[in-house]
């Protein structure tokens, strides 16, 4: 009687644990002088949640081949923690952006927790979709200058609960191939809405990283998805893509801003050829990568240490201060050293390569896609804590759904549901 509460109670907070990141993490906040703060409680929200994953966690199991490199990454940022030259901000990180060896290893615990008990079924699905409309109906506030919904003044950008529009992008990117998915696997009508809402809401972010990553995750899922015999779906998305052009098209021409932030992609990327002269690009993130690699090349093997790039480069003078590359991998490669940075890689590697062999499933296609989308806008972005443990989640969602045993992981958790 006893073994069998105990295992219901530990089914219990695994099925909490799951909601709790996919449905009500992206809606952390708390009231600061009138506005919403975000920073801070999905900082704490995150450290809180990942330490009930661990004791979830501390039982034998095999260890899965992917997790050897996301070790080992973790064991080359503890060690350039400990040389950096403030270990106690490289392990704790700064309230700007808390993003220390503490807050990296609770990002491992999503993955790992995520990845062993990450089953998707609709109704999670469906709460996390429409926990991210409610975000997007924030982010509209915002765009439109409806109540007092700013943490920051953005130009007329909207950033939702994410803090600033590209994470708020970022965001998004990880939602749109699930309710692509939605609509031509499950119900067209409730999925359509999920899209076009966060397509508008993706505009509104003005994030062209987002833009960017957002259509490659997508195209990658329309060009792989098995369309044989769907004739019916077919038109379902090419009706979908008249909405997009018809929609994008008119926000366009009413809306200059949207329209000349779309110019924007394709101008820079003609100067980026043609031009001998790339300062001030991607707003200014090429002259960024350039001192990055500058630092590399000063400390390729173990970097400069977690949230120490602010005091490596040599910045008196600077008006403002970079404490980021604006580019997910040149940051780990800053950080944590270029050996980290391949481990990193080889970690992600691992988990794409064994879903592309089950892509025929259309659930691990859209995860697919939706981890695509995110890898190509991070290289013109950073991780955050607002949207990394999210990514983490979905990460661990696919390493779960496309494993060759997750048939057998799945019935010794049955009923946990």
């Amino acid at each position: 009687m006893y073994n069998e509460f105990m295992e219901n109670t530990r089914k219990t907070v695994i099925n909490t644990l799951l909601w709790a990141v996919l449905v009500f993490f992206p809606l952390l906040c708390y009231p600061q002088g009138g506005i919403f703060g975000v920073l801070k409680a999905k900082y704490y929200g995150l450290l809180f949640l990942s330490f009930f994953m661990l004791l979830l966690l501390l039982e034998k199991r095999r260890i899965e081949t992917e997790e050897f490199f996301l070790f080992g990454f973790l064991a080359m940022a503890l060690l350039s923690s400990l040389l950096a030259e403030h270990p106690k901000l490289a392990l704790l990180g700064n309230i700007h952006r808390y993003d220390g060896m503490i807050t990296l290893l609770a990002y491992a615990v999503v993955y790992v927790f995520f990845s062993r008990y990450g089953k998707l079924e609709d109704r999670r699905l469906y709460a996390m979709l429409a926990s991210g409309m409610f975000v997007c109906v924030l982010g509209f506030m915002q765009f439109f200058s409806l109540g007092e919904v700013y943490f920051v003044p953005f130009s007329g950008r909207a950033f939702g609960l994410m803090g600033n529009p590209n994470f708020y992008g970022s965001f998004l990117s990880l939602l749109l191939p699930l309710s692509l998915y939605v609509f031509l696997e499950k119900d067209w009508r409730s999925g359509a809405v999920f899209f076009l809402v966060f397509f508008l809401a993706l505009l509104t972010s003005m994030a062209r990283s987002a833009w960017i990553g957002s259509s490659i995750g997508l195209l990658s899922f329309v060009l792989f998805y098995n369309w044989k015999k769907n004739r019916e779906k077919r038109k379902r998305l090419l009706l979908l893509g008249l909405c997009l052009v018809v929609l994008g098209t008119g926000i366009m021409a009413i809306h200059p801003p949207t329209r000349q932030r779309v110019e924007s992609i394709f101008k820079e990327g003609r100067l980026l050829f043609t031009s001998k002269e790339h300062s001030g690009l991607g707003a200014g993130r090429l002259d960024i990568w350039k001192k990055s690699f500058i630092l590399i090349g000063e400390k390729p093997l173990v970097g400069v240490g977690p949230e120490h790039m602010l005091f490596a480069l040599d910045q008196a003078e600077e008006e403002i201060k970079l404490d980021k590359a604006h580019n997910e991998y040149l940051d780990r490669a800053v950080a944590t050293g270029v050996p980290s940075l391949i481990l990193y890689l080889a970690w992600i590697f691992t988990i794409l390569r064994r879903a592309w062999k089950t892509r025929g499933n259309p659930l691990v296609l859209a995860l697919m896609s939706a981890v695509i989308s995110y890898l190509f806008q991070a290289f013109f972005n950073i991780a955050i804590v607002m949207v990394y443990p999210y990514f983490m989640a979905i990460l661990g969602i696919l390493s779960y759904s496309s494993k060759r045993d997750a048939f057998s992981l799945e019935k010794s958790l049955k009923g946990y549901r």
